[in-house]
């Protein structure tokens, strides 16, 4: 996949979501081509950017800005891809799981996908977030998009009727506050070398 089409799938997942999401339900991908088709190259490439764009202009932290070294750098870029692929695959089956426990379908498949989707504008987020003063009022808002849609995106992926949609997103976001904390830790521990 080129970078053109990955940028042209960013767009349009942050302009026009739901046309997006309709043509991917259309197509019924499975993970495995999700993963090999989308998921993965568009990570890696936002991964990279985001990277490389934080060793140029520092990565903000207390008492100013950091530059990683070449070394923490890929060791970031790698933390960030397992991270986010882990991230996904749990919130996948926490969200497939919810959603049959507030009448809709438990499906994996729609589940990652839905995730995966909604994630379009915080990808946008991440490497706008980079940038000095602004960028980080820039990926908050992006980031609180995504949010957005995925409250609209239950009923559509996971077939969640629409007087359990509140609940169903609410417990999903409580649970993945914990777990995303967890998960954070975990990954933290390991992907996050003492400073040089």
């Amino acid at each position: 996949m080129d970078i053109k089409v990955l940028t042209n799938l960013v767009k349009d997942g942050i302009m026009t979501p739901e046309e997006v999401w309709r043509d991917f339900l259309k197509k019924g991908i499975v993970i495995k081509d999700l993963l090999q088709q989308y998921i993965i190259p568009i990570i890696v490439t936002v991964t990279v950017i985001s990277t490389v764009l934080n060793m140029i202009f520092g990565y903000p932290m207390m008492g100013g800005r950091f530059h990683p070294s070449i070394f923490r750098a890929v060791w970031m870029i790698i933390g960030g891809i397992v991270t986010y692929l882990a991230s996904l695959y749990i919130f996948g089956w926490i969200s497939a799981f919810l959603a049959e426990k507030f009448g809709g379908k438990n499906d994996l498949n729609r589940a990652v996908l839905m995730l995966f989707l909604i994630s379009l504008p915080s990808f946008a987020g991440q490497i706008l977030g980079t940038l000095p003063i602004i960028g980080f009022i820039l990926s908050i808002g992006l980031s609180i998009y995504s949010l957005v849609l995925l409250y609209k995106a239950f009923p559509l992926f996971l077939d969640v009727p629409l007087n359990n949609q509140s609940k169903c997103f609410i417990i999903f976001i409580l649970i993945s506050i914990v777990v995303g904390m967890i998960l954070g830790m975990i990954t933290g521990a390991i992907f996050s070398p003492p400073m040089r």
